[in-house]
């Protein structure tokens, strides 16, 4: 026979350095992976509302269920109410504080549940009212719209 019909077949590449990128390219994925749940958007409830019946303005803060902190909100005027757009999602428990004139008016605790059923709204307690009483605070004065 001759060298050419014996010669025998080319060695097949080596499969090592294929194996060795696969953990690596898993080791990226899940970096990836983590990086992205750490960096994503914080949820978000569309709207809330809160509506002050009483005859002070109402500072408003926000808080979950955990002492982390307080988030300010907003102020509503005497008998008034206020809308907020896209407010944080302060998960399963709510907390909302009320102030007026370096005067603690209180705070409400509300499941996320008990918000939607009131379709977002929340109102300052009567509780808010007492205290400014109390602390002998004058009622706020209205606020005047202006004119077309």
């Amino acid at each position: 026979m001759s060298p050419t019909l014996t010669r025998s077949p080319a060695p097949l590449a080596r499969a090592g350095p294929a194996r060795r990128l696969i953990p690596a390219v898993a080791a990226l994925i899940a970096v990836y992976v983590l990086v992205f749940q750490t960096l994503r958007m914080p949820q978000v409830v569309p709207r809330l509302s809160i509506v002050n019946p009483h005859d002070w303005r109402a500072n408003v803060e926000v808080a979950g269920a955990s002492n982390a902190g307080w988030m300010p909100l907003l102020g509503v005027d005497r008998q008034g109410n206020r809308d907020l757009q896209e407010v944080y999602d302060h998960g399963s428990t709510w907390r909302f504080r009320f102030t007026y004139g370096n005067v603690d008016g209180g705070e409400v605790r509300m499941t996320r549940a008990a918000l939607a059923a009131a379709n977002w709204t929340v109102q300052v307690p009567e509780q808010f009212a007492q205290r400014m009483r109390q602390a002998a605070i004058a009622p706020s004065s209205r606020m005047q719209s202006a004119a077309p």
